[in-house]
């Protein structure tokens, strides 16, 4: 893995390889960097034909809630429409329930009423069963 991305509190590293990029966060990420991040991975997943995401937000602090809604209602929907299909994400969820409840209704609920498609998604408590999950066969 190869880190192509690294601020205070996030860092994105890529294995072009295998076409994996995976996504930390950790504290709390001010507004600036926590879209510059996003926005950065799309570019990259894109750019690299990366179809495999691996996002990790067991240390991360909740957003506040503009972030939160430019996530779902902004950011979530473009980055579903220009990655191309198939591609799948494995989430390590937030330590925080509250966190965790938040991520699973606003994904589940903003993408379907802009009429796009969802790619795979899972939740997992364990880096090593996501990433078994994100390298089985991705259906063309």
């Amino acid at each position: 893995m190869q880190t192509v991305f690294r601020s205070e509190h996030s860092c994105i590293k890529i294995d072009a390889s295998k076409g994996l990029i995976t996504v930390e966060w950790w504290g709390f990420a001010p507004s600036k960097e926590h879209r510059q991040v996003w926005n950065e991975s799309v570019r990259l997943a894109k750019e690299q034909a990366l179809k495999r995401w691996l996002i990790d937000l067991q240390d991360a602090a909740l957003q506040t809630v503009e972030e939160i809604r430019w996530t779902y209602e902004e950011w979530y929907p473009q980055a579903i429409a220009r990655i191309p299909f198939p591609f799948r994400v494995a989430i390590l969820p937030f330590r925080n329930a509250f966190g965790e409840l938040s991520l699973h209704v606003q994904l589940n609920k903003k993408v379907p009423e802009r009429g796009l498609s969802l790619p795979p998604i899972r939740y997992f408590q364990d880096e090593e069963e996501a990433l078994q999950w994100l390298f089985e066969d991705i259906v063309h």
